[in-house]
């Protein structure tokens, strides 16, 4: 039995090894060169040559999965750093800085991100038990090692960026897997909190969209 588990865990070490090699070349393909570039359907790709300086913005919920490079975020008084193989879930609109810690002319940084829409995510809380995950302490950022399945649905979602017809069908199947995954993660519990209208992180994500509108 041990030895059961030790070869199904290293199939899949390898099956997301493969992944984000081929992740890193379908964000190479639509980035552009020291920018986030706004693809389709809620993906963004950011490809960086090099460290970048200090910056602060407002992040809507969202998925962020790095291939290759490094960096650095801050949120109040924690900081989060998060390299290739590893991703993010921003659960509620968040004023955050950070920066771009490890990346070079011949390994840039390589992300990609997708939009967290609360409406999917309540639609499969509905359709499933995964309203059912355990609670746990909430947080408005939250960094994991992503699992060989995460990894995948995500190469498969930007494999479609290539393939604009086919697209308009598969890429919400394929959305919506990949929340089943968050949903069923470490992150889980902060994914819920997105797609539930009463939770206090919705209550807190209401209220920064709010002072924005006024006072921004």
């Amino acid at each position: 039995m041990r030895f059961a588990l030790a070869r199904a865990r290293c199939a899949g070490y390898c099956r997301g090894v493969e992944s984000i090699k081929e992740l890193r070349t379908l964000i190479s393909r639509h980035a552009g060169t020291d920018t986030v570039t706004l693809a389709a359907h809620g993906i963004r790709v950011a490809s960086f040559d090099g460290p970048t300086e200090l910056g602060h913005c407002v992040l809507e919920p969202l998925l962020a999965v790095v291939a290759q490079g490094a960096k650095r975020t801050q949120l109040c008084d924690k900081v989060f750093e998060y390299g290739a193989g590893q991703y993010a879930v921003v659960s509620v609109d968040l004023p955050i800085s950070g920066y771009i810690s490890q990346a070079s002319p011949e390994f840039p940084f390589l992300s990609t991100a997708i939009t967290l829409k609360p409406a999917s995510i309540a639609t499969l809380l509905l359709e499933t038990a995964a309203s059912e995950l355990p609670a746990a302490e909430l947080a408005g950022l939250g960094v994991s090692d992503a699992p060989a399945e995460l990894l995948e649905a995500v190469v498969r979602l930007l494999r479609l960026l290539d393939r604009p017809r086919d697209a308009a069908a598969l890429a919400p199947m394929v959305e919506r897997e990949i929340l089943w995954w968050l949903l069923n993660g470490e992150q889980g519990t902060a994914v819920r909190q997105i797609g539930l209208a009463d939770s206090r992180l919705s209550q807190i994500s209401r209220a920064i969209r709010w002072i924005r509108l006024h006072y921004a």
